[in-house]
Order: structure tokens, then sequence, then C-alpha cells
């Protein structure tokens, strides 16, 4: 199964970082090949999600829940479509009033007769995709590029 894990630091009070990745729209516009992000109710949402490998592309929709949601600390959720099933969850920690640490983790199985083409397909991308993330998120909060 392929894991991510992205730590990073954003220049803004924990409030601030919270707002923004509690809210699923803002989240999907800095994941990495998302189009699109139907918000169904508090918890639930539908994504479509664009994969690019090499000259393969493939558009997944998936329903998304949230799972464990403990403002302004932790949000945890789980997304499944017919090829794959993904968890995840964001930690956050005040480093100081201004400053707060945001732990990303994501965790992708393929299903069905894709499960091992679909593991090693986002083996590797998963890290990359954490790392593009988490410069968007950083990007959109505080105007900065890099995201270490």
């Amino acid at each position: 199964m392929p894991k991510a894990e992205k730590v990073f630091l954003i220049n803004k009070p924990i409030e601030t970082v919270w707002d923004f990745l509690s809210d699923m729209v803002k989240v999907g516009s800095c994941l990495p090949g998302c189009e699109k992000v139907q918000v169904l109710s508090e918890t639930e949402s539908e994504w479509t999600v664009k994969v690019k490998v090499g000259p393969i592309s493939k558009t997944i929709q998936a329903r998304a829940r949230a799972t464990d949601f403990q403002p302004p600390q932790r949000a945890a959720f789980e997304a499944e479509s017919p090829e794959l099933r993904l968890e995840g969850s964001m930690d956050l920690r005040a480093v100081s009033p201004e400053q707060t640490e945001v732990t990303y983790r994501s965790v992708v199985k393929g299903k069905g007769s894709l499960e091992k083409l679909v593991g090693q397909i986002m083996a590797g991308r998963l890290d990359s995709d954490a790392e593009e993330f988490a410069a968007n998120v950083r990007r959109r909060l505080e105007g900065v590029e890099s995201a270490s």
C-alpha cells in the first residue's frame, strides 16, 4: 500500500490554517489533478481527480467522507472509487501564535483487478503529490513558493 507523509510549516495562526483546510473546495484547489469538488453535506463530498502517469491519464470519481473532525487540530477522511480507496489525515499543531505545523498523511490501496497496478502507479506519485499539495496550501495561505 503506497503511503505518504509530509510535514510543513505555515506562517499563519492555527485557526486560519484550520479554516482553510476544513473547507473541502479549498483543499481540492490545492490537490494535484483535482478538477472538481462537490460538497454533499458537512461530512461528505464527491471529487473528480485526473491522475496522469506519463502519456496515460485517468479521471477518477471518488466519494469522500470525514471520519474524524477535531477543530482545530485534526481532520481525517476516507475516499472511495471503483479503482481505489484512500485514507488520509491532516494534523495541525500551533508552533507559535503565528506559525502552524501541518502533518499530512495519505494511504492508497487499489481495488479489484487493478489493485496491483494502482499500487505501483500511486507508489511513484504519492510523495510528489504530497509535496505539491503542501506547496499549494502554503502558497494560498501565505503567498510563498516553498513547502519546507
